[in-house]
């Protein structure tokens, strides 16, 4: 069955969307904001994090989604934009130390190899994408809160997560080749440092 072939990417997939769902709800939480611990999503069990849609297009479309955690950006105890920017940072942040990880243990150990290397593309692509300048994704986000401070009161259901959707589905409708083709070839060469 092409689901049992694909066993590998699906767990890839679902380890690098929970750690990425948790470090944000971590940092959050670490920056005094308790909302993410009221919601059950201060904890690395898959179920409080995963999108019953989002799974199962990840399982048939190799794209998916998860719960966004909820923040309030106005309870962290760190006023001006360091508080909530690395909040929204840290779920990249730890797909991009996921990515490490599984090449330093192909390095050191050298095995498992082809579900260390998959493992670590998935969760590098995950960080670049989540990177990318469209809300509501990560980057997107942050950009937004760079240009305008404001941005931390309309968090939920600004207009410019709105847009944000439709600029990113434009984005991936004539780029989408591209951008996965350069992510392709940056994580090639950090590979290449790691398992030359």
């Amino acid at each position: 069955m092409e689901f049992l072939t694909d066993f590998p990417l699906i767990v890839s997939l679902i380890i690098g969307v929970v750690l990425h769902e948790y470090a944000h709800a971590k940092v959050a939480y670490w920056w005094g904001d308790n909302t993410p611990k009221l919601a059950g999503r201060l904890t690395l069990n898959p179920l409080k994090h995963l999108d019953i849609w989002g799974s199962l297009a990840f399982i048939f479309f190799k794209i998916g989604w998860a719960k966004p955690v909820p923040v309030d950006f106005s309870l962290l105890r760190l006023k001006g934009t360091v508080a909530p920017i690395t909040t929204l940072l840290a779920g990249p942040a730890a797909n991009l130390l996921l990515t490490m990880l599984a090449l330093v243990l192909l390095s050191v150990f050298n095995i498992e190899k082809v579900f260390l290397l998959q493992f670590s593309f998935i969760n590098f692509a995950l960080a670049f994408f989540n990177l990318l300048p469209f809300p509501p994704l990560d980057g997107g986000k942050a950009l937004f809160l760079l240009l305008n401070r404001q941005y931390v009161d309309i968090y939920r259901l600004s207009d410019y997560e709105r847009y944000g959707i439709i600029a990113l589905l434009v984005f991936l409708l004539l780029f989408s080749e591209t951008f996965f083709g350069l992510v392709t070839r940056l994580w090639v060469n950090l590979s290449l440092l790691f398992i030359s």
